[in-house]
């Protein structure tokens, strides 16, 4: 099962034609999503959370905490980390001529610390999701610059065809490693060292397929120019630190709270505050972008990182003024929310709540990421009979009695997992093929990088909440079956909004963008 799909790519400029829809350098962009979802498969999908909750942490739990509960606070807290870094990542892709050299760092990187999660063994809770982390790290990184290729290699005209080449060779070889990967624990019977060996080895295609793509991808030489001084809002810059303090010491403070001997609702009460003075913090810095005092910045990294967080921030204070671009951007967060926490806790969900084994998710993964492909094309096709609101309302009212669904599952009963899952196929490829297509028709094309930029972070700020919210359910009532019902508020609070989007006015709000930037001071040679 692949993450739900990019909605677009981080530009950048300064390529020459010459470089533009070359099928060998196409297939190459192609080959690296062949490449990484192996990880999104294997390791953020189905066979790791599963032997994390079943093994790694046991049914005896790891500090009074079941491996579903871990699990879901080590996605949500990597998340947030994640949220915080992509603009960062979006602006040295942007002001980069290094674009593959970074995300050579961060592909190979990542797959480095995936096969050191051959040794997560058992009772090595801390050791896997610090390793899981660092690989997940490599992962998010990469895909910024991986996305950056995109406007770099394609020209208008091809530039959707090209996108759904890599989309769908990703899926391909994704499904491809989780079925080689199952059928060597399938004829194991389960034995641990060849799961682990499957973990493993999946760090190893992800960085052989990797370097095949390298070999045919090429940067421009030129980036885009970055100012010898930046001047941004002096209370955004402070509201920054202040959210980047709170999270590191947030961190910290949660770490000691899992090892400590503190109640469950003490630990969710200390989890609770600081999630809320993040969102609180995040408030201020939009809010922050519109404040006329400036402040200069002058040295590289500070300068990347202005840009980055200006850029992203400022776009999410100016949507204010486009209220149902505004409107389908908050319903698309909370139900794709409710989308990726069921990717993420349902091989664990399996796992601990229900007692399926390793073999029984890793085939329904591989049964969603197949299933998904023709999902996107029979939501492409429903959307355009009955138009594409009603289809999206179809699919995530389908989402809602899935969540039911899971709730009532048996425990140990294969087949109704499976079953579920097949439905999780054909919602899965729809709601991102159709969710993607709306959302571009709603954004001015001259500001679609912008935009972009500010999805790709916010997107990753919206999965954060799920997870933490299973976590502390099911931390609180003691099962898992009870938190997946919490998933259903995601998708409820995403069809009560979403139905309320006026989608004529939102593509013609469009129109009336005023496409500016930062403010940006220049005086004297670019440093």
């Amino acid at each position: 099962m692949r993450c739900p799909a990019r909605l677009g790519a981080v530009a950048s400029h300064g390529v020459t034609t010459a470089t533009k829809n070359d099928k060998r350098t196409i297939f190459g962009w192609a080959m690296y999503d062949w490449a990484n979802s192996a990880y999104s498969t294997v390791i953020a999908g189905a066979i790791l959370p599963a032997y994390f909750a079943g093994e790694v942490v046991g049914d005896a739990g790891w500090n009074g905490r079941s491996g579903q509960v871990l699990w879901a606070l080590g996605i949500g807290l990597s998340t947030l980390v994640l949220f915080i870094a992509m603009p960062v990542f979006g602006a040295i892709a942007d002001y980069s001529a290094a674009k593959r050299q970074f995300m050579q760092v961060f592909a190979y990187g990542g797959a480095l610390f995936t096969t050191l999660l051959f040794f997560a063994t058992t009772g090595s809770v801390v050791f896997t999701l610090a390793i899981f982390f660092l690989a997940q790290l490599g992962f998010v990184g990469a895909n910024v610059f991986y996305d950056g290729f995109l406007k770099d290699i394609t020209t208008e005209d091809t530039i959707d065809k090209v996108s759904s080449k890599g989309y769908a060779l990703g899926y391909f070889g994704g499904g491809l490693w989780l079925a080689i990967v199952f059928g060597a624990i399938l004829a194991s019977d389960n034995d641990l060292t060849v799961i682990r060996a499957g973990i493993a080895a999946t760090g190893v295609w992800w960085a052989g397929f990797a370097w095949f793509a390298f070999t045919r991808l090429r940067d421009s030489g030129v980036s885009e120019t970055l100012p010898a001084v930046v001047s941004v809002s002096a209370t955004m810059v402070r509201g920054v630190r202040i959210l980047v303090s709170l999270l590191v010491g947030g961190l910290v403070v949660l770490g000691w709270a899992l090892v400590a001997d503190i109640t469950e609702v003490q630990f969710n009460l200390l989890l609770g505050a600081i999630m809320i003075g993040i969102v609180v913090a995040v408030i201020r810095v939009v809010n922050a972008t519109q404040d006329r005092g400036m402040t200069q910045v002058t040295g590289r990294f500070a300068k990347i990182a202005a840009v980055g967080f200006s850029r992203t921030f400022s776009t999410a204070a100016r949507l204010r003024q486009f209220p149902q671009l505004l409107l389908f951007v908050v319903a698309f967060m909370l139900y794709n929310d409710g989308v990726q926490t069921t990717i993420n806790i349902s091989a664990v969900f399996g796992t601990d709540t229900l007692g399926l084994t390793s073999t029984d998710i890793a085939l329904t993964f591989l049964i969603v990421q197949f299933v998904a492909f023709g999902g996107a094309y029979f939501f492409g096709w429903l959307a355009s009979r009955i138009d594409i609101r009603r289809a999206i309302l179809i699919n995530l009212s389908v989402w809602i009695f899935v969540a039911i669904g899971a709730f009532l599952l048996p425990e140990g009963n294969a087949l109704a997992f499976q079953g579920l899952g097949v439905a999780i196929g054909v919602i899965l490829g729809g709601i991102q093929a159709l969710s993607r297509s709306l959302y571009g028709s709603m954004i001015p094309e001259e500001a679609s990088a912008e935009f972009y930029g500010f999805y790709s972070v916010f997107a990753k700020f919206s999965a954060i909440w799920g997870p933490i919210i299973f976590a502390m359910v099911a931390s609180i009532t003691g099962s898992g079956r009870s938190a997946i019902l919490s998933i259903i508020l995601f998708f409820g609070l995403g069809v009560f909004l979403f139905s309320r989007v006026d989608i004529d006015e939102a593509r013609r709000s469009k129109e009336r963008w005023d496409v500016q930037g930062i403010e940006i001071a220049t005086d004297g040679p670019v440093h």
